[in-house]
């Protein structure tokens, strides 16, 4: 009686588990929702080089941040605190490594 119980648990979990794998393997194809929002707005005034030159104007997260949320508003990017962060996130994991 006991093993018929866990062949069900088993026989319930598997759809779970290849859902999650498949849901991850999907989330990890697209691309950061920072980078979408970055490309959409950020590249009309910025090119990479502006990123990783020797002379950069942000020297930290918190620089970063700041600036970030200056060109959101000098664009009118009308994006919110998480999607804000999600660039930031982006540009810190791609260019910047602070």
């Amino acid at each position: 009686m006991r093993a018929r119980g866990h062949g069900r648990v088993i026989m319930h979990a598997v759809p779970i588990v290849l859902a999650l794998a498949a849901a991850s393997r999907a989330a990890a194809e697209e691309p950061p929702y920072g980078k979408l929002l970055h490309d959409t707005e950020c590249l009309t005034c910025h090119t990479p080089a502006q990123y990783t030159r020797a002379k950069r104007l942000v020297n930290s997260l918190d620089e970063l941040r700041k600036r970030v949320a200056y060109c959101r508003d000098d664009v009118g990017a009308e994006w919110d605190a998480a999607e804000t962060e999600d660039v930031v996130r982006y540009l810190n994991t791609r260019y910047y490594r602070f």
